[in-house]
């Protein structure tokens, strides 16, 4: 009996612990999903300004609103995104997921993001219509 409650503890132990790794780590990168997140939305709905700001300033330079306006001509909006891949370390953080829109069409979204700001990114294949 004695061994069960050293092994529950443990297992309890355990548990917690990964609970508060996950909730250190979802605070941690809050900020960098939240940027993805609206990298995403904002390119898909046309907001093509408000998507440039969220770029690092070289990276800005490289794709203005105007090309971003032409790389997202006829994009579909989504209307969820999900973070299936978050890594964090001192160099910024990595995220990998999905983004879905209404019809059921999926994109795959990778983003680098230092600072607040998105480094690199990637959507394909992007839903159009």
């Amino acid at each position: 009996m004695k061994v069960l409650k050293i092994v529950g503890a443990v297992i309890l132990g355990l548990a917690v612990l990964g609970g508060a790794i996950t909730a250190l780590v979802l605070t941690l990168t809050a900020e960098a999903r939240e940027t993805g997140r609206q990298f995403a939305m904002l390119n898909s709905t046309g907001d093509f300004v408000a998507a440039n700001a969220l770029l690092h300033e070289e990276l800005a330079r490289e794709f203005t609103p105007d090309q971003l306006a032409e790389a997202f001509s006829g994009a579909r909006p989504y209307v969820s995104i999900r973070f299936t891949s978050v890594n964090a370390d001192g160099s910024g953080t990595q995220l990998t997921g999905i983004a879905r829109t209404a019809d059921g069409c999926v994109s795959r979204l990778n983003y680098d993001i230092l600072a607040g700001q998105i480094i690199a990114f990637n959507i394909t294949p992007l839903c159009r219509n």
